[in-house]
């Protein structure tokens, strides 16, 4: 059996982590910790669980977000090496990166020993996986003792582009509530709701400076990178009870407004659903992360639903960058 495509980043914790995000509490501290006990690797994650939370065993622990798509039935190889005290137990899981959990690899609860251990798990995709759809998680919370992990290896083969036509970005219908987006919650009341099986966001938007209207977003970072030339079709299905509700989309790179790819200001709302298209060529390489779609809403204050933002290809794809 094949497996082709390495997915997982930084598999060995070498420099800042990233794109490795942590979870942890004053009483399941996790940190980088340099290694001299295992050949060829230099760091390890070292997790102390003083006052272990078996129920939420998930605030101790590692996460990263998986940037290509995954075609159904992919074979799955998951490799890692960890050690810990006597009787410690992690797991670790890949699984959708949104409510509701759904796990298409998980090791169950592992019983460390005091030296390092090479672990090993096979499986298949359970469906199709747009970019940024599955996350690989390990928990260390489940019991007290201390844990480290390294070398840590995810193989999918097939992962790499989406079919022509498919999502590009993470969610965006709204099936895993707001994952993958998030909304200036200082300014914004948001919450995921239901229309006819098809649910939708609301931002009900009541402290307005319309002088920083930026202020007032709903966002995503795009996980998948994009080669020069690549041709894009961003679908947008929006309405607003408000009169006269208007907002601005942009699509842009790291340096934000010195870099936009799409501009499109001033849209306005009607209160019933309108779907908006925006397309445009990319005119460089973007590497995973480095781009984002905004909504900007805070010209006044207003409610503004959204139902889908839906980004695909219009053309081919060019070779994956890594």
């Amino acid at each position: 059996m094949s497996y082709a495509k390495e997915v997982c980043v930084n598999p060995d914790f070498t420099g800042d982590t990233k794109p490795w995000g942590i979870s942890q509490t004053d009483d399941m501290p996790v940190k980088q910790m340099p290694i001299s006990d295992l050949e060829g690797v230099q760091y390890a994650m070292y997790a102390d669980v003083q006052k272990p939370q078996p129920k939420s065993s998930w605030r101790c622990g590692l996460n990263q977000t998986i940037p290509q798509f995954i075609p159904k039935d992919s074979p799955i190889k998951l490799t890692f090496k960890a050690k810990g005290s006597a009787e410690k137990k992690l797991s670790i899981n890949l699984q959708t990166n949104g409510h509701p959990w759904d796990s298409t690899l998980h090791s169950g609860d592992i019983i460390l020993t005091d030296e390092w251990k090479t672990y090993t798990y096979e499986g298949k995709a359970k469906r199709d996986y747009v970019p940024g759809g599955l996350r690989l998680y390990v928990t260390f919370g489940q019991n007290q003792g201390n844990a480290s992990i390294t070398d840590v290896h995810l193989n999918i083969e097939g992962a790499g582009l989406p079919p022509f036509g498919q999502a590009i970005n993470t969610n965006p219908n709204f099936k895993h509530r707001t994952s993958g987006w998030w909304y200036n919650t200082k300014h914004n009341q948001g919450k995921v709701l239901d229309e006819d099986g098809k649910p939708y966001v609301q931002l009900i938007l009541d402290d307005v400076d319309p002088s920083k209207y930026w202020e007032h977003s709903f966002n995503q970072r795009l996980v998948s990178p994009f080669p020069k030339g690549t041709k894009i079709l961003i679908t947008a299905i929006l309405r607003s009870p408000t009169d006269d509700a208007k907002v601005d989309f942009y699509l842009q790179g790291k340096s934000g407004n010195k870099e936009r790819i799409i501009f499109a200001p001033g849209i306005r709302l009607t209160n019933q659903w309108q779907t908006y298209e925006f397309s445009a060529t990319m005119p460089k390489d973007y590497k995973a992360r480095d781009c984002e779609m905004s909504l900007h809403m805070g010209y006044q204050p207003q409610i503004i639903e959204i139902q889908q933002i839906l980004m695909t290809t219009v053309d081919a794809y060019e070779p994956w960058i890594n």
